[in-house]
């Protein structure tokens, strides 16, 4: 027998979720997204510590500097904010990235990766 259903008695949503649970997509921004390509590319979290200076850690910030300026809209300014740095680190890093890509071969790999992967974000 089929009750009809009554306004105190709502269809039930909590099961239609579960049913539906294989579909539920979760929005990440660019920002994360680059993030976590770039820690599994380079072993490395850009975001690890504030201040630190170890040479993996500044290359992991340096490539996320590169590839924020690439592909999205941000000002230089709203880059370096969302590292914690200045515009002029931003603008230091696409020299350092750039000079790099020329000469190391490992960098170069790994940029290489990267942008294959970000470019299928996009």
């Amino acid at each position: 027998m089929i009750l009809p259903r009554h306004k105190y008695n709502p269809p039930d949503e909590v099961m239609f979720r579960q049913m539906r649970s294989d579909r539920i997509e979760y929005k990440y921004s660019f920002e994360d997204r680059l993030t976590q390509i770039i820690k599994e590319e380079t072993g490395i979290n850009p975001f690890k510590g504030n201040g630190c200076h170890d040479a993996y850690l500044v290359e992991a910030r340096q490539l996320f500097a590169v590839f924020m300026r690439k592909y999205t809209k941000h000002t230089l300014s709203k880059i370096g904010e969302i590292l914690n740095k200045t515009h002029a680190t931003v603008i230091s890093s696409e020299k350092h990235i750039a000079d790099l890509y020329l000469t190391d071969s490992i960098l170069r790999g790994k940029y290489d990766r990267i942008e294959k992967r970000v470019k299928k974000l996009k």
